[in-house]
Protein backbone atom coordinates (compact mmCIF):
# COMPACT_ATOMS: atom_id res chain seq x y z
CA UNK A 1 0.00 0.00 0.00
CA UNK A 2 0.95 3.69 -0.19
CA UNK A 3 1.74 4.02 3.52
CA UNK A 4 4.21 1.16 3.48
CA UNK A 5 5.81 2.52 0.35
CA UNK A 6 6.29 5.91 1.97
CA UNK A 7 7.82 4.36 5.11
CA UNK A 8 10.15 2.26 2.99
CA UNK A 9 11.20 5.31 0.99
CA UNK A 10 11.82 7.31 4.17
CA UNK A 11 13.94 4.53 5.66
CA UNK A 12 15.93 4.29 2.44
CA UNK A 13 16.58 8.04 2.49
CA UNK A 14 17.75 7.83 6.09
CA UNK A 15 20.10 5.00 5.21
CA UNK A 16 21.48 6.97 2.27
CA UNK A 17 22.03 10.13 4.30
CA UNK A 18 23.59 8.11 7.11
CA UNK A 19 25.98 6.52 4.62
CA UNK A 20 26.79 9.91 3.13
CA UNK A 21 27.40 11.37 6.61
CA UNK A 22 29.62 8.45 7.59
CA UNK A 23 31.58 8.82 4.37
CA UNK A 24 32.00 12.55 4.95
CA UNK A 25 33.18 11.98 8.53
CA UNK A 26 35.63 9.36 7.29
CA UNK A 27 36.89 11.71 4.58
CA UNK A 28 37.29 14.56 7.08
CA UNK A 29 39.19 12.23 9.41
CA UNK A 30 41.44 11.10 6.58
CA UNK A 31 42.08 14.71 5.57
CA UNK A 32 42.89 15.63 9.17
CA UNK A 33 45.22 12.64 9.47
CA UNK A 34 46.88 13.53 6.18
CA UNK A 35 47.32 17.14 7.30
CA UNK A 36 48.81 15.95 10.59
CA UNK A 37 51.20 13.63 8.80
CA UNK A 38 52.20 16.44 6.45
CA UNK A 39 52.86 18.69 9.45
CA UNK A 40 54.98 16.02 11.14
CA UNK A 41 56.87 15.40 7.91
CA UNK A 42 57.47 19.13 7.47
CA UNK A 43 58.76 19.40 11.04
CA UNK A 44 61.08 16.44 10.47
CA UNK A 45 62.40 18.00 7.26
CA UNK A 46 63.00 21.31 9.05
CA UNK A 47 64.80 19.52 11.89
CA UNK A 48 66.94 17.60 9.40
CA UNK A 49 67.77 20.82 7.54
CA UNK A 50 68.69 22.51 10.81
CA UNK A 51 70.94 19.57 11.68
CA UNK A 52 72.55 19.77 8.23
CA UNK A 53 73.16 23.50 8.70
CA UNK A 54 74.65 22.92 12.15
CA UNK A 55 76.91 20.18 10.83
CA UNK A 56 78.03 22.45 8.00
CA UNK A 57 78.77 25.26 10.46
CA UNK A 58 80.74 22.85 12.67
CA UNK A 59 82.64 21.59 9.64
CA UNK A 60 83.57 25.13 8.66
CA UNK A 61 84.65 25.93 12.23
CA UNK A 62 86.76 22.77 12.34
CA UNK A 63 88.30 23.71 9.00
CA UNK A 64 89.10 27.20 10.29
CA UNK A 65 90.61 25.75 13.46
CA UNK A 66 92.74 23.37 11.39
CA UNK A 67 94.02 26.19 9.20
CA UNK A 68 94.61 28.39 12.25
CA UNK A 69 96.59 25.61 13.95
CA UNK A 70 98.65 25.04 10.82
CA UNK A 71 99.32 28.76 10.52
CA UNK A 72 100.28 29.01 14.19
CA UNK A 73 102.65 26.05 13.83
CA UNK A 74 104.20 27.61 10.75
CA UNK A 75 104.67 30.91 12.57
CA UNK A 76 106.28 29.07 15.49
CA UNK A 77 108.68 27.26 13.17
CA UNK A 78 109.55 30.52 11.42
CA UNK A 79 110.18 32.18 14.77
CA UNK A 80 112.40 29.33 15.97
CA UNK A 81 114.33 29.33 12.70
CA UNK A 82 114.87 33.09 12.81
CA UNK A 83 115.92 33.01 16.47
CA UNK A 84 118.44 30.22 15.90
CA UNK A 85 119.77 31.73 12.67
CA UNK A 86 120.18 35.26 14.00
CA UNK A 87 121.53 34.25 17.39
CA UNK A 88 123.59 31.13 18.12
CA UNK A 89 124.36 30.23 14.49
CA UNK A 90 125.91 33.63 13.90
CA UNK A 91 128.05 33.22 17.01
CA UNK A 92 129.07 29.66 16.11
CA UNK A 93 129.97 30.76 12.59
CA UNK A 94 132.12 33.54 13.96
CA UNK A 95 133.75 31.10 16.38
CA UNK A 96 134.57 28.73 13.50
CA UNK A 97 136.07 31.46 11.35
CA UNK A 98 138.12 33.19 13.99
CA UNK A 99 141.84 32.36 13.98
CA UNK A 100 142.73 34.30 17.07
CA UNK A 101 144.44 32.47 19.87
CA UNK A 102 143.57 33.24 23.46
CA UNK A 103 146.72 35.30 23.84
CA UNK A 104 146.10 37.22 20.61
CA UNK A 105 142.49 37.74 21.54
CA UNK A 106 143.44 39.14 24.93
CA UNK A 107 146.01 41.43 23.33
CA UNK A 108 143.54 42.66 20.74
CA UNK A 109 140.58 42.73 23.06
CA UNK A 110 138.68 40.33 20.75
CA UNK A 111 136.28 37.62 21.81
CA UNK A 112 137.86 34.16 21.73
CA UNK A 113 136.24 31.15 20.10
CA UNK A 114 135.41 29.52 23.46
CA UNK A 115 133.68 32.67 24.66
CA UNK A 116 131.69 32.88 21.42
CA UNK A 117 130.65 29.25 21.81
CA UNK A 118 129.57 29.99 25.38
CA UNK A 119 127.47 32.88 24.10
CA UNK A 120 125.90 30.60 21.49
CA UNK A 121 125.06 28.01 24.15
CA UNK A 122 123.51 30.75 26.28
CA UNK A 123 121.42 31.85 23.28
CA UNK A 124 120.21 28.29 22.69
CA UNK A 125 119.30 27.94 26.35
CA UNK A 126 117.37 31.20 26.16
CA UNK A 127 115.42 29.98 23.12
CA UNK A 128 114.69 26.56 24.65
CA UNK A 129 113.54 28.20 27.88
CA UNK A 130 110.85 29.98 25.89
CA UNK A 131 109.75 26.83 24.07
CA UNK A 132 109.57 24.38 26.97
CA UNK A 133 106.75 25.00 29.40
CA UNK A 134 107.87 25.57 32.96
CA UNK A 135 106.90 23.19 35.70
CA UNK A 136 103.62 24.83 36.67
CA UNK A 137 101.63 21.76 37.64
CA UNK A 138 102.10 22.53 41.32
CA UNK A 139 101.73 26.30 40.96
CA UNK A 140 98.60 28.27 41.74
CA UNK A 141 97.09 31.02 39.65
CA UNK A 142 99.05 33.87 41.21
CA UNK A 143 102.31 31.90 41.17
CA UNK A 144 101.86 31.19 37.45
CA UNK A 145 101.67 34.91 36.67
CA UNK A 146 104.62 35.62 38.97
CA UNK A 147 106.69 32.99 37.16
CA UNK A 148 105.94 34.54 33.76
CA UNK A 149 106.92 37.97 35.08
CA UNK A 150 110.13 36.78 36.76
CA UNK A 151 111.24 34.88 33.64
CA UNK A 152 110.60 37.95 31.51
CA UNK A 153 112.62 40.10 33.89
CA UNK A 154 115.56 37.71 33.85
CA UNK A 155 115.55 37.23 30.06
CA UNK A 156 115.10 40.87 29.03
CA UNK A 157 116.18 42.92 32.03
CA UNK A 158 112.91 44.85 31.72
CA UNK A 159 111.42 46.45 34.81
CA UNK A 160 107.96 44.97 35.48
CA UNK A 161 105.64 46.16 38.25
CA UNK A 162 103.28 43.35 39.31
CA UNK A 163 100.07 43.86 41.27
CA UNK A 164 97.79 40.96 42.23
CA UNK A 165 94.59 41.91 44.02
CA UNK A 166 93.42 39.46 46.66
CA UNK A 167 96.04 36.76 46.14
CA UNK A 168 94.37 34.42 48.62
CA UNK A 169 90.98 35.01 46.96
CA UNK A 170 92.11 34.04 43.46
CA UNK A 171 90.47 30.76 42.42
CA UNK A 172 92.59 27.83 41.37
CA UNK A 173 92.54 27.38 37.61
CA UNK A 174 92.95 23.95 36.03
CA UNK A 175 96.28 23.09 34.42
CA UNK A 176 95.22 23.84 30.83
CA UNK A 177 94.03 27.30 31.84
CA UNK A 178 97.20 27.97 33.83
CA UNK A 179 99.31 27.03 30.80
CA UNK A 180 97.18 29.35 28.66
CA UNK A 181 97.57 32.11 31.27
CA UNK A 182 101.34 31.68 31.36
CA UNK A 183 101.70 31.74 27.57
CA UNK A 184 99.46 34.77 27.13
CA UNK A 185 101.25 36.68 29.90
CA UNK A 186 104.58 35.70 28.34
CA UNK A 187 103.54 36.93 24.88
CA UNK A 188 101.92 40.08 26.27
CA UNK A 189 105.08 41.03 28.17
CA UNK A 190 107.23 40.30 25.12
CA UNK A 191 105.05 42.54 22.95
CA UNK A 192 105.10 45.30 25.57
CA UNK A 193 108.91 45.20 25.67
CA UNK A 194 109.37 44.81 21.92
CA UNK A 195 106.89 47.44 20.78
CA UNK A 196 106.56 49.70 23.83
CA UNK A 197 108.45 52.80 24.83
CA UNK A 198 110.69 53.50 27.78
CA UNK A 199 109.60 52.93 31.34
CA UNK A 200 108.45 49.91 33.32
CA UNK A 201 105.69 47.56 32.25
CA UNK A 202 102.78 47.32 34.70
CA UNK A 203 100.93 44.05 35.17
CA UNK A 204 97.78 43.75 37.30
CA UNK A 205 95.68 40.68 38.02
CA UNK A 206 92.14 40.81 39.41
CA UNK A 207 88.87 38.88 39.53
CA UNK A 208 85.77 40.24 37.80
CA UNK A 209 82.49 38.36 37.26
CA UNK A 210 83.85 34.83 37.51
CA UNK A 211 86.75 35.76 35.22
CA UNK A 212 90.44 36.34 35.76
CA UNK A 213 91.42 39.70 34.25
CA UNK A 214 95.06 40.50 33.43
CA UNK A 215 96.07 44.03 32.41
CA UNK A 216 99.49 44.67 30.85
CA UNK A 217 100.20 48.38 30.45
CA UNK A 218 103.24 49.87 28.72
CA UNK A 219 104.23 53.23 27.28
CA UNK A 220 103.85 53.74 23.54
CA UNK A 221 106.90 54.60 21.50
CA UNK A 222 107.22 58.20 20.40
CA UNK A 223 109.67 60.33 18.46
CA UNK A 224 110.87 60.65 14.91
CA UNK A 225 112.09 57.55 13.14
CA UNK A 226 110.41 55.13 15.54
CA UNK A 227 108.43 52.43 13.78
CA UNK A 228 106.48 49.53 15.21
CA UNK A 229 106.37 46.24 13.33
CA UNK A 230 102.57 46.02 13.00
CA UNK A 231 102.75 42.57 11.37
CA UNK A 232 104.58 40.97 14.29
CA UNK A 233 102.28 42.72 16.75
CA UNK A 234 99.16 41.46 14.94
CA UNK A 235 100.54 37.92 14.75
CA UNK A 236 101.21 38.00 18.49
CA UNK A 237 97.67 39.21 19.19
CA UNK A 238 96.21 36.53 16.93
CA UNK A 239 98.13 33.82 18.75
CA UNK A 240 96.95 35.08 22.15
CA UNK A 241 93.34 35.36 20.97
CA UNK A 242 93.39 31.79 19.66
CA UNK A 243 94.64 30.48 22.98
CA UNK A 244 92.11 32.45 25.03
CA UNK A 245 89.20 31.74 22.65
CA UNK A 246 89.55 28.03 23.45
CA UNK A 247 88.28 28.93 26.95
CA UNK A 248 85.70 31.51 25.78
CA UNK A 249 87.97 34.35 26.87
CA UNK A 250 88.94 37.59 25.14
CA UNK A 251 92.08 39.60 24.39
CA UNK A 252 91.80 43.32 23.64
CA UNK A 253 94.46 45.91 22.86
CA UNK A 254 93.61 49.48 23.88
CA UNK A 255 95.69 52.49 22.81
CA UNK A 256 95.12 55.25 25.35
CA UNK A 257 97.13 58.37 24.61
CA UNK A 258 100.74 57.58 25.38
CA UNK A 259 99.94 54.14 26.81
CA UNK A 260 99.06 50.74 25.40
CA UNK A 261 96.89 48.41 27.48
CA UNK A 262 96.45 44.70 26.84
CA UNK A 263 93.35 43.32 28.59
CA UNK A 264 93.08 39.54 28.91
CA UNK A 265 89.86 38.00 30.26
CA UNK A 266 89.96 34.29 31.15
CA UNK A 267 86.78 32.62 32.52
CA UNK A 268 87.25 30.21 35.41
CA UNK A 269 85.09 27.56 33.74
Amino acid sequence: DAKGLIESSTQFERTVWLSIGSAMVAMIGMLALSARQSEVLRAQLEAEQLLVNQNEALRKEAEKARYAAAEANEQTLNFIGAEIHDGPLQLLGLAALTGSTKAEAKAKGDATAPSLVQQAVAELRRISAGLILPEIEELGTAETVKLAVSRHRSLTGTSVDLSIEGVSDLPGLDLSRRICLYRVAQEGLANATRHGGEGPVRVSVSVERACLVVNIVSAQRSGAGVQVDDRKLKLGLQGMRRRIAAFNGTVELELLGDQARLVVTLPFS
